[in-house]
């Protein structure tokens, strides 16, 4: 009986000894294949990162949140889940000292946001037949560029409004193409002027017979729109006047725009110019909202 304990047991190391020379043996098989073929392994790596760590989600249910170290999120309208970790925390955004770029860009970036809502909003009459999606955008660009024009407000306190004080950033903001396809400036021909004292605008050179009606157009419509602004509480008022022409009819030369507005405590004054095409249907004029039929341009700021 205790030969054959004693048998077992000489069995047993050597099978131990045996796996631990296997082990040796796989562990320098393999990292001689990784020192051989390591950009292999790499790519190894990179496949289990995209089909492990970015996976995507399956299941009746799709997660959001963090269980287990794991994000559930969706991106681009696909559920998908990776391991936690990195990125920035609200708190380190607002105390860290290396935030601090971040914070300014921030504060001057919400602040242009703002500005932009609001000139939005004033040009409202002017353009709520024009639909464009990539406005917002170019007019965040237009705010972001005139901001940086102030050279008077320190870094994180810069304002557009103090920008457009500047030759140049007045110049941005007149050349504003604020509806893109329908540029006013290439379809009227005409010297417009502005009064600075009581804003009214002479239009001069203006021949209907020049003006290029959309398919179905019976009507043109000429406006005037001056907007003052109130840049603290971000507030505004319009006041507008328009003209009515019917095509291939004879127009004056000369418009003159006279809109009825206060001329005590005016200030942060903007005038924009906005023109617009109608069908006649029976006894009604129906506005056509193509884009092609819809221009707005900025000719006088004062601020």
């Amino acid at each position: 009986m205790l030969s054959v304990f004693f048998e077992w047991t000489i069995k047993y190391i050597i099978c131990c000894h045996l796996l631990d020379t296997l082990y040796i043996l796989y562990k320098y098989v393999i990292n001689t294949l990784y020192i051989r073929y390591k950009f292999i392994f790499i790519i190894f790596e990179q496949l289990i990162y995209i089909v492990v760590i970015m996976a995507k989600q399956k299941g009746v249910i799709n997660l959001v949140g963090t269980i287990g170290g794991i994000n559930f999120y969706v991106r681009k309208g696909v559920a998908v889940a990776r391991k936690a970790g990195g990125g920035f925390t609200a708190k380190s955004i607002k105390n860290s000292p290396k935030m601090v770029r971040v914070r300014e860009n921030s504060s001057e970036f919400g602040r242009c946001s703002q500005l932009k809502r609001v000139i939005k909003e004033s040009l409202y009459v002017l353009l709520k037949d024009y639909k464009d999606a990539s406005l917002h955008a170019r007019m965040m660009r237009l705010m972001q560029e005139i901001k940086v024009l102030d050279s008077i407000s320190e870094r994180g306190q810069r304002k557009v409004e103090q920008g457009l004080t500047t030759s140049l950033g007045k110049q941005l903001f007149l050349n504003f193409p604020f509806t893109e396809n329908y540029r006013l400036s290439n379809l009227l021909n005409v010297s417009i002027t502005v009064n600075p004292i009581n804003f009214s605008c002479i239009i001069t050179g203006f021949d209907l017979k020049s003006v290029v009606f959309p398919k179905g157009a019976t009507h043109l419509k000429l406006s005037y729109l001056v907007c003052t602004y109130d840049f603290d509480v971000f507030s505004f008022k319009n006041y507008e006047t328009s003209l009515f022409f019917e095509a291939h009819s004879v127009s004056s030369s000369s418009l003159i725009f006279s809109p009825d507005l206060p001329l005590e405590n005016l200030a942060n004054v903007m005038c924009f110019c906005g023109i617009s095409f109608y069908q006649q249907v029976g006894n009604e004029k129906y506005v056509l909202k193509n884009t092609n039929a819809v221009g707005v341009q900025c000719v006088h700021i004062s601020l």
